[in-house]
């Protein structure tokens, strides 16, 4: 080995040392960070979540709008079975969440005050025919909806086991979806509205 070389390998060396001490000193360093923040963040027993009311103090300013009510709409997307009770097919899927947001009662609510204040009310409603079943590919959501089987109905052409079925509207909300003055959409697919004639709907309305 050359004088030169064997320089050259020192230093090699020496450089490598010195970016294995600075890899071990972040390393500790990062662990002391992250038994820091666990430390801090750590609690004795669960915390219970904050419930929905407003804040002493508003961090944004108090909104102002206020509401046209002759071009004011309640909107109500999928108020089925399926989706809302205990016997509908989404239950294991959504029951906690629809429990713990009292999305049924809380609608009942909003359809109450809608038909007292005279403002239109649409529904969006969710429904698989058997061609639907037919499509050559499909989303995450929309091979769980079709292996559950929620909101099938066996035909777009009859309401032959309709009702009662998973697809039907909630008992509770009938009283105010089946008035004969709220709008019933055209179904939708997946999502949301955004393919049906629920915007024509309400464009008609204003």
């Amino acid at each position: 080995m050359t004088e030169r070389n064997y320089y050259m390998e020192k230093e090699a060396q020496l450089r490598c040392d010195k970016y294995r001490r600075f890899a071990f000193r972040w390393a500790a360093a990062l662990a002391v960070a992250m038994a820091s923040i666990a430390t801090a963040t750590a609690h004795p027993e669960p915390i219970t979540p904050a419930q929905y009311v407003d804040p002493v103090q508003r961090a944004m300013p108090v909104p102002t709008m206020t509401l046209d009510m002759e071009r004011t709409s309640l909107v109500v997307i999928d108020p089925q079975i399926d989706f809302m009770s205990p016997e509908g097919a989404a239950w294991p899927a959504v029951g906690e969440s629809v429990t713990e947001t009292r999305i049924v009662q809380n609608l009942l609510r909003l359809f109450d005050a809608s038909k007292k204040a005279g403002i239109v009310v649409a529904i969006s409603p969710h429904y698989y025919y058997p061609h639907d079943h037919r499509w050559k590919f499909q989303g995450p959501a929309e091979l769980f909806q079709h292996k559950i089987k929620i909101f099938d109905r066996p035909s777009s052409l009859s309401l032959d086991g309709f009702r009662g079925s998973g697809a039907d509207f909630m008992p509770k909300f009938k009283p105010y979806i089946e008035d004969g003055h709220t709008i019933i959409a055209s179904p939708h697919k997946l999502y949301g509205p955004q393919a049906n004639d629920l915007s024509l709907q309400l464009r008609k309305q204003a």
